[in-house]
């Protein structure tokens, strides 16, 4: 009787866990056959309910303009530093920082009362020597003095007329002159200083014209002559375009940094701009007829390089590898991997998968619904 009485037991247990293993295994079926039919692959979504909504834009295609762009510095077009010729007290000082100085004024005067004297003194030379001279001329036209007494006279003469003459040049550079028009920079030197020769006093800018030195990639230069016309650009006025013309290429590219060196001439005459200014230069080089055009927020950047999306006739967003040319603020030259056929996603594709499919709406609607 035990035993039957346990053999029965051992059956029912059986039973049981056979009936628990079988609702089990339903379980497990119906759960996985839930998750297959909801959780299908990006490219089986074809109903409309479950379409991404993105915003799309053609592609345009136009004339593209390739822009060359760079950092360039300003330049004066003629700065000098103003020295003295001669040393010496300075007595005064008749120009100061910020003036506005025309060839030739007079800005500072340094004391010149010992070369007053030497001119006096060498003009008292002068006399002698020309007197001297005078008087024995004659007696050589009259053999009554020897070759070497007029070749001593004349010799006298002209060392003393050479030395009136550097003895008023020197008291003239007493007054230290513009050399050119411009505007004075910061002065330093003061009324009472005593002057060696060559003491830098002031800077004098010529700024009604300006100069710009900028560097281009190599990969232009056959595209690079004189005379283009630039713009330049600076944070300073940041609505206000200058324009300038090239007039010096460098004919030696920089080594390390494989680039060529333009100069070109701007007009100042507002004076807005200065001397050491950083700004930014575009040069036009050439133009690429019937280019494609997209916005540059269709772009997608990876590892692997750049794509964007595009939305077949099907409703379907499919993916397209592009190469991309130049850029332009807010938009994008594509030079392979697209069409003048085709329709770019510009908004909505950060969800987006190849064989997605999509609702487009145009940029419009989309937002007035994000407004509401």
């Amino acid at each position: 009787m035990k035993v039957r009485s346990f053999n029965s037991m051992v059956d029912l247990t059986s039973c049981l866990t056979g009936q628990r293993s079988g609702i089990i295994s339903a379980g497990i079926f119906a759960i996985l056959l839930t998750f297959s039919t909801g959780c299908g692959r990006p490219d089986e979504v074809d109903t409309e309910e479950r379409a991404v909504t993105v915003e799309t834009k053609e592609v345009i295609q136009r004339d593209w303009q390739v822009v060359a762009r760079a950092v360039g510095t300003l330049l004066a077009d003629e700065q000098v530093r103003i020295r003295n010729d001669v040393a010496g007290f300075i007595r005064r000082i008749e120009a100061d920082e910020g003036d506005v100085v025309n060839e030739g004024d007079s800005i500072v005067r340094i004391d010149d009362e010992k070369l007053a004297l030497e001119v006096q003194k060498a003009k008292a030379r002068y006399k002698e020597a020309k007197t001297t001279l005078s008087r024995r001329r004659p007696l050589f036209q009259r053999e009554l003095i020897t070759d070497a007494e007029i070749v001593e006279a004349e010799t006298n003469y002209m060392f003393a007329e050479a030395e009136l003459a550097l003895a008023r040049r020197r008291l003239e550079d007493t007054v230290v002159r513009a050399p050119m028009d411009g505007i004075l920079g910061r002065r330093n030197v003061s009324r009472g200083d005593f002057a060696e020769v060559g003491v830098y006093m002031f800077d004098l800018v010529k700024m009604d014209v300006l100069k710009v030195d900028f560097d281009f990639s190599e990969s232009y230069l056959s595209r690079l002559n004189v005379g283009q016309t630039i713009r330049v650009r600076t944070p300073a006025y940041p609505e206000k375009v200058f324009t300038g013309n090239v007039y010096f290429i460098n004919p030696i590219i920089d080594p390390d940094t494989r680039t060529v060196e333009l100069r070109a001439r701007l007009d100042n005459e507002d004076m807005l701009l200065r001397p050491n200014l950083f700004v930014n230069v575009e040069l036009d080089v050439v133009t690429v007829p019937d280019a494609l055009v997209i916005p540059e927020e269709a772009l997608i950047a990876g590892l692997g390089g750049y794509w964007v999306f595009i939305v077949d006739d099907d409703g379907i967003a499919q993916r397209r590898d592009v190469v991309l040319g130049e850029r332009e603020p807010g938009w994008l030259h594509i030079r392979e991997g697209l069409t003048a056929d085709d329709i770019v996603v510009t908004t909505g594709h950060q969800r987006l998968f190849p064989g997605m499919r999509v609702r487009r709406e145009t940029e419009t609607g989309a937002r007035r619904a994000s407004q509401e």
